[in-house]
Order: C-alpha cells, then sequence, then structure tokens
C-alpha cells in the first residue's frame, strides 16, 4: 500500500462521546471516496454510536451464520488498497447488525479499534434457588432484560422473546465456563418475581447455586466482522466484545493475516460472555491464513474453526455438476468458482 488519502469521520459530521449515530457520517466519507484506490477512513479516538435505522442493507450469505438482508454499519464493498484506522475508538452497535462487512475487495487494512453492543443479545443471571422444575435467577444489570407473555428475552426493540433457551454455566470465580455444565435448549418460559429476579421453568439438570447461567436465546444473524470474497486482508490490533453470531467470519477469501485480535467481554462491562459463537470462523479459504499474538475467552464456542463445505452430487455431465447443500448456513457460498479449480 502506498500513499494513503485520509477521510476522517469527524469531518463528515460524526461526533464521538456523544449518543448521536455515526452511520451517516461513515456513509458521507466513503461515498466520497467511491472508486478510489489508496484510502484510510480514520476514526479520532472515542466512543461512536452506530444505529440501524439509516445503516444501507445487502443480501448477504454469511457461512455458518444466518443468511440474508442485513444492515450494515461499515459496508466496504467492490474497495481496493484500503485502511480503516481507528486510534482505538470503541464502535457501539444497536441491534441486529453487522457492524463491518468487507467483500470483494482486496488490500484492506482493519486496525485499532473496538466492536461492542450497547445491549448485547443474550442475558446473565447468578443463579440463587433451584426447585424441582425450576431456577431463580438475579439478573445481570449488565444485560438487560424484559419478560413478554412468559419468556424472556433481551431489552432491545431487535430483541424478539424465542420460544426456546439455551442454556450453560459460567464459573465466575474462575472466569470459565463450568467443567461440569451442559448445554441443553428448553422452552423459553420465564415470570418476574422481583425487579432484577427472575424464574425460569424447566426441566433443569442440577446446577451449582452462585454460578452465572448465561442465556442464549437469538440466531447467529449479527456477526461482528464479515469478510467474503475477498483477498489480502490484514486485522492487526482489533477487539471483538460481543456479536449475535461469530466475531470473524471470513469466507471464499484468500492471504489473511490476522494480528493481535482479542474476542474477550468488554473490560469493566461486568459481563461473562464475549461473542456468542466462535471467536474466528474461517470457511472456503485459500492460500495463507496467519494468526499471531491472538487472545480468545469466554465465547459460546470454537476458538477457531477452518474447514470447507462438502456437498452432495445430484447431478453429473460430461463437465458439469449439480449439487446440493445439507445445512441452511451454507446457502450461497460458492465453490469452484477459480479458474484451475478441481472437483474430486
Amino acid at each position: 500500500m502506498g500513499v494513503l488519502m485520509d477521510r476522517v469521520v469527524t469531518d463528515f459530521g460524526a461526533r464521538p462521546n456523544t449518543a448521536e449515530d455515526t452511520v451517516p457520517a461513515v456513509r458521507a466519507a466513503l461515498e466520497n471516496c467511491a472508486g478510489r484506490k489508496g484510502i484510510r477512513l480514520v476514526f479520532p479516538p472515542g466512543r461512536y454510536h452506530f444505529y440501524r435505522d439509516a445503516a444501507p442493507e445487502r443480501n448477504l450469505w454469511i457461512s455458518n451464520n444466518d443468511g440474508g438482508v442485513k444492515r450494515i454499519g461499515i459496508p466496504l464493498f467492490a474497495v481496493t488498497d484500503f485502511e480503516l484506522e481507528g486510534n482505538g475508538a470503541e464502535l457501539v452497535f444497536h441491534g441486529r447488525m453487522v457492524p463491518l462487512a468487507v467483500w470483494n475487495s482486496r488490500g484492506i487494512r482493519l486496525k485499532h479499534f473496538r466492536v461492542d453492543w450497547d445491549r448485547p443479545f443474550t442475558l446473565e443471571g447468578r443463579i440463587l434457588d433451584q426447585g424441582r422444575e425450576t431456577l431463580d435467577l438475579a439478573m445481570s444489570p449488565a444485560t438487560p432484560y424484559v419478560i413478554r407473555e412468559g419468556r424472556i428475552s433481551g431489552l432491545d426493540d431487535d430483541c424478539y422473546p424465542q420460544r426456546n433457551l439455551g442454556v450453560i454455566e459460567f464459573d465466575p470465580e474462575r472466569r470459565e465456563y463450568a467443567w461440569d455444565t451442559r448445554y441443553p435448549w428448553l422452552p423459553n418460559r420465564a415470570v418476574e418475581l422481583e425487579p432484577g429476579r427472575v424464574r425460569l421453568f424447566g426441566p433443569f439438570e442440577p446446577v451449582r447455586i452462585g454460578r452465572v447461567l448465561l442465556l442464549r436465546m437469538e440466531g447467529r444473524h449479527s456477526p461482528a466482522v464479515s469478510v467474503g470474497r475477498s483477498a489480502e486482508v490484514e486485522v492487526e490490533d482489533v477487539a471483538l466484545h460481543a456479536a449475535a453470531g461469530m466475531g470473524l467470519i471470513v469466507q471464499e477469501s484468500r492471504d489473511l493475516q490476522v494480528c493481535g485480535l482479542k474476542v474477550i467481554p468488554a473490560p469493566g462491562s461486568g459481563r461473562c460472555l464475549s461473542v456468542q459463537d466462535d471467536a474466528t470462523h474461517f470457511c472456503n479459504c485459500r492460500g495463507r491464513i496467519v494468526m499471531e499474538r491472538c487472545r480468545f475467552e469466554d465465547n459460546w464456542d470454537d476458538g477457531s474453526n477452518v474447514h470447507g463445505i462438502y456437498r452432495v452430487v445430484t447431478q453429473r455431465g460430461p463437465n458439469w455438476v449439480v449439487t446440493q447443500v445439507r445445512h441452511f448456513q451454507q446457502l450461497g457460498v460458492g465453490m469452484g468458482e477459480e479458474d484451475g479449480d478441481r472437483f474430486e
């Protein structure tokens, strides 16, 4: 990357350390440099809020996450030689959004910023008591909740009362998932006994009083960073504190360098959970994937997952095949799209 031309978001109307929406400023800055190479989008230090109302929409089929129409905070589509310099800025998102999407791009550097949600999509509560088919929880103020029609959900306009809950125990003293916990999905039935105290209805396996119960109600609709069909992407000293989905999900891309990525609960937030699923995930990638100085803590699923996708051949001819995927979160993920690719 040669000499970069800076576009500073505050020059386009962003106001850090206020509750104002940063999306219009980011859109204006990106439109100002559309079609140009060698651009650096700069966030001066501070806290920036992103709301979904003015965020652009794209139909994204994100591997191993929920595909469909997404609202995107920082959309980087078909850009070349581009750097995002965060200067340690905290980017706070509201509702169902993909904070950052890099698609069909080359030569991208993402540096020095943090991603979090104002209200995460998961809930946490300290276990107070267990009955024959009930659990009483002291809900954490770090994960606001609401009970509607007998179902508990996050306190956000984009959180909907789901029919089922995934639950898992967390050991707050060891700062890790309890070694003897299970991960069942249960009917979502809840009642508020008093403000901040909630009763869930089971049945439940025996639990340990004093541990924290993590409640998962949402799907994988809002991964933190989505990279697709891109090349030469670098992620440097970035922190991901929450997501309803993966932290960093990369698909159909090549030559990636991830250095100093942290997937951890936001310091001082009081939350136990970081991202809701894998910290990092790579699907149908090629070339080199280099990961250095990374730290993954308290995410619900894998630290890193690297894989391809098997497909069922349903028809074949002399120089063509028809294949079928067997999982809904693999819809739209391409295969064999570069000259010289071989099928086995």
